[in-house]
């Protein structure tokens, strides 16, 4: 982790000095919250399943906090959760009844530097920001067919990861008051390495089986989608001026 911290500090040192300052000594706090749901039809093309409804959730919370420790430079921390579900259900084409569920829990904490600059002398600021993040992530999986009353085959599996990771990303802020700013950020780069442990169980009418094993993963991403954007607000704590001195006071 301290070679992590050591690259994103070099590398928002190397962006330009700006020329309108977020004045050292600011507080910034703020966060983004999301929720999603969508319902449709599928069809898993799995023998016997046929063609069922769906119902698709996401949402998520991210928090986070800093300190100007220059004019314009942040340093800060922002913990995170997200959840994914997936529901599927309908009736089959040779079974009676079939169900699919999908859960998914993320959890992370994320160290990260921005690096600000002002557009125009407006209430715009654009910025870049270079993270490092620990997370840890439990899913689990359910495949289930039953037919008059019975289960004929059932399939569970449990996964949890833990890794770590850096990005890189872009985002801008407009200041509706002199204290709060409206936020977009975008995806940009990411790398990360995580350890998987999976777990499976299923079983059918004529017999039950079970498989265990561990991987490593290495990702990478670049994405600068602009439909793959985080929205949230911000607020900016800004250091009081200090009263100016009187002669002979």
């Amino acid at each position: 982790m301290k070679s992590v911290l050591l690259l994103l500090i070099v590398s928002t040192l190397f962006i330009t000095n700006l020329f309108s300052q977020i004045k050292k000594g600011t507080w910034m706090t703020g966060g983004v919250v999301g929720f999603s749901k969508s319902k449709g039809t599928t069809d898993y093309n799995y023998p016997g399943t046929g063609v069922g409804n769906t119902i698709d959730k996401y949402w998520n919370v991210n928090l986070n906090g800093g300190y100007f420790l220059r004019d314009n430079l942040l340093i800060g921390l922002s913990p995170g959760y997200s959840n994914n579900s997936h529901h599927f259900s309908g009736q089959g084409t040779s079974l009676s009844y079939n169900l699919n569920s999908i859960q998914q829990d993320n959890y992370q904490i994320s160290p990260f530097i921005r690096k600000y600059k002002q557009l125009f002398n407006s209430k715009t600021y654009i910025f870049v920001q270079a993270s490092a993040k620990l997370f840890y992530r439990k899913s689990s999986y359910d495949f289930m067919t039953s037919s008059n009353g019975s289960t004929t085959y059932d399939d569970q599996s449990y996964t949890t990861s833990y890794g770590e990771g850096i990005s890189f990303s872009p985002g801008i802020n407009y200041f509706i008051t002199d204290k709060i700013a409206l936020e977009a950020t975008f995806a940009g780069l990411s790398i990360s390495s995580y350890k998987e442990n999976y777990s499976r169980q299923y079983m059918n009418q004529s017999n039950s089986n079970s498989s265990n094993y561990t991987t490593r993963h290495l990702d990478y991403q670049f994405n600068l989608n602009i439909m793959n954007i985080n929205l949230g607000v911000q607020i900016f704590l800004r250091k009081k001026q200090e009263a100016p001195k009187i002669e002979g006071m």
